[in-house]
């Protein structure tokens, strides 16, 4: 089953084509799309107004399968929708910028061993992404079939 939204949309080539798409936006981030062309390492920018803002990539993701719009999800999070087929990328040689991860601690408070040992071990895994052979960390996804794949 093609998804109505997807179907409707031409193939975009640039990240100028999605101007005017239905985005659904991390609320935490600003309203736009950074991408990364094809054999460039500067992102172009495209300002969007969002159709929706939810605060979790949960949400973006269901959302995205729901058909609602397209979205900016880690590709972690989505590599098996995108394998079965209920995601599909929009702009696949175009890279999304990276998003840091960070761990925050209260001002005055102190930082036990066991947290900067947690700290640690998540530091070693999420490099581990960089490493990938696709090297994308991140995805632009698309509903495109059922979630019966």
């Amino acid at each position: 089953m093609i998804s109505s939204y997807a179907k409707s949309k031409p193939v975009p080539k640039t990240i100028l084509d999605l101007h005017g798409w239905d985005v659904i936006q991390l609320s935490a981030l600003r309203p736009q799309l950074a991408l990364v062309p094809p054999r460039r390492s500067t992102p172009q920018l495209l300002d969007f107004v969002p159709r929706v803002a939810v605060d979790s990539a949960t949400a973006m993701r269901a959302m995205t399968i729901a058909g609602l719009g397209i979205s900016s999800l880690p590709h972690m999070f989505v590599r098996t929708d995108l394998s079965r087929g209920r995601l599909v990328e929009v702009l696949p040689a175009w890279r999304l910028t990276a998003m840091g991860v960070y761990a925050v601690w209260p001002g005055g408070t102190t930082r036990p061993a066991l947290t900067l040992r947690f700290v640690e071990f998540m530091a070693d895994r999420l490099s581990a992404f960089d490493r990938w052979p696709d090297h994308q960390t991140q995805s632009s996804c698309s509903r495109e079939s059922g979630p019966e794949g």
